[in-house]
This record gives structure tokens, C-alpha cells and sequence, in this order.
């Protein structure tokens, strides 16, 4: 990340996806403990493979376990992480819309 960044070659580069995974992946970096951040998305299907947004929305609803249990799903399939992602959107919506 230092050479891309030092080299020009961008501007930024996102750190969420790491800490969803591993939130004390840092310190196992500095340790030596491991090599690079974890990139679960690296075993993705290929994007044109999935359902579109299907991949961010795997990452949202590890959040949302996280936020709610404590703990992720990991081993969740990258389809069932963007059905229950888009399952919590209707039931928010729905939601609001009672209250309106």
C-alpha cells in the first residue's frame, strides 16, 4: 500500500473491508503476525458473475451482524449476503412507510 501510494499510483485506499473481517488486523500487521490486510473479496465470484451491488452488500450485512451479534459470517455465500441486505432495506421501508 505504501509503494502504490508513495508511487503516485492513487489517492486513497479504503481500509473497511479489512476491519470487517478482522477488526484486530492492524496490530497482527505490525506484529508480523501477517502480511497484508484480509481480502475475503478476493474469493468472490467475478462481479459480472453476481447480481449487481451483490458484493457491497455481502460487506453491509457482515456490518450488521457485527453491530448486532457481535461477530460476522465469513463463510456467508456472497448471494445470501445481498438477498438479506436487500430483505433488510424492504423491511425498513416498510417500516418508515407505516409511520408516515
Amino acid at each position: 500500500m505504501r509503494q502504490a501510494l508513495e508511487g503516485g499510483q492513487m489517492d486513497l485506499i479504503g481500509m473497511g473491508r479489512p476491519f470487517i473481517v478482522d477488526p484486530e488486523f492492524p496490530a497482527k500487521l505490525i506484529a508480523g503476525a501477517i502480511d497484508a490486510a484480509p481480502a475475503v473479496e478476493r474469493d468472490f465470484p467475478p462481479a459480472a458473475d453476481m447480481p449487481r451491488g451483490a458484493g457491497l452488500n455481502w460487506f453491509c450485512t457482515q456490518l450488521a451482524l457485527l453491530g448486532q451479534e457481535g461477530r460476522t459470517d465469513l463463510a456467508m455465500p456472497v448471494e445470501e449476503g445481498h438477498r438479506r441486505y436487500l430483505d433488510r432495506i424492504a423491511e425498513a421501508t416498510a417500516a418508515l412507510r407505516k409511520t408516515g
